[in-house]
């Protein structure tokens, strides 16, 4: 049985750390978005969820999106809610940015907090020209202006991760990556009580995270952050928590030199770099004494 969620973040909890078995790499290309007043519920395709979903990620050209080593590409769709599903310190931020990526049998929920203050981003010229064209549930607009996932969510910047249900089923089990008010989006103020106004906000039941209540799920926490699906890895086996089988990991991968002692067959007791430059030396007085005996012993 899954754990209940949203949760409490409790931003001064000392979280045990999972930044190798809790690993978020992603690079996500361009897509159009249709926006909707009113999200579309998996389980019943129903827009019955309050919140305004930007679609499907349908244009993925050049998209890397992983979770531990699992692809989660296969499906994405980014929802803003106001206010936030998760509280920070028992608070609501203004508003929430949630991406529900699905791939490899998995559902990995990544949530972004948003408050409101000045902000250009693209998904604030996004929503501020086009929510009035979506006023009542289960309208839509097709946006043609392309916009990244990349520009909203930090690179190298720490988050919390626990596992779950669906806030909308209990049914359905997934991975939340949520990161704290510190990376929080900006929207403007008039942006974000459009949205009040237009939909009719929910607030889902907090799960408080203490040892009297059982069901509320464990977090974790990566201080590292998020990577770009560019890095050079090479992977091992790591069973992370709340996962059974192995699991690959990332790590660096390492160029060493060859241990000559090794190739030999005896052990001189020399390292390496001592071993290599002993036989340029080598090389090197042996051309030196060619070139003497050349010059000045062989007769001419």
């Amino acid at each position: 049985m899954s754990k209940s969620s949203p949760i409490n973040i409790d931003v001064n909890n000392n979280y045990k750390s999972c930044d190798m078995r809790c690993k978020y790499v992603f690079n996500y290309g361009q897509s159009t978005a249709i926006l909707t007043n009113g999200t579309l519920n998996p389980s019943t395709n129903n827009p019955t969820i309050p919140g305004i979903s930007l679609g499907n990620y349908t244009q993925k050209n050049h998209t890397t999106v992983s979770y531990n080593n699992t692809d989660i590409s296969e499906s994405i769709n980014p929802i803003i809610f106001v206010p936030s599903l998760h509280t920070f310190d028992n608070k609501h931020a203004d508003g929430e940015l949630v991406i529900i990526h699905t791939g490899s049998g998995k559902t990995v929920i990544v949530s972004i907090p948003i408050v409101a203050g000045d902000s250009d981003n693209t998904l604030q010229a996004m929503l501020s020209n086009n929510l009035q064209s979506i006023p009542s549930l289960g309208k839509t607009k097709t946006v043609s202006t392309l916009y990244s996932l990349n520009d909203y969510i930090p690179l190298n910047e720490p988050y919390y991760v626990y596992s779950g249900n669906m806030f909308f089923s209990t049914k359905r089990d997934c991975d939340f990556i949520v990161y704290s008010l510190k990376s929080a989006l900006n929207l403007n103020s008039s942006t974000l009580n459009t949205i009040k106004s237009i939909i009719k906000p929910k607030q889902y039941p907090i799960c408080v995270n203490n040892s009297s209540n059982p069901t509320c799920p464990t977090v974790l926490y990566n201080k590292t952050g998020a990577s770009n699906s560019e890095g050079d890895e090479v992977y091992m086996d790591c069973n992370p928590t709340g996962h059974s089988g192995s699991v690959p990991i990332p790590v660096q991968k390492e160029h060493t030199l060859p241990d000559f002692n090794k190739l030999l067959g005896f052990s001189m007791n020399l390292s390496t770099e001592e071993i290599i430059i002993g036989i340029i030396s080598g090389i090197a007085a042996i051309a030196m004494i060619n070139l003497i005996r050349t010059k000045y012993l062989i007769p001419r």
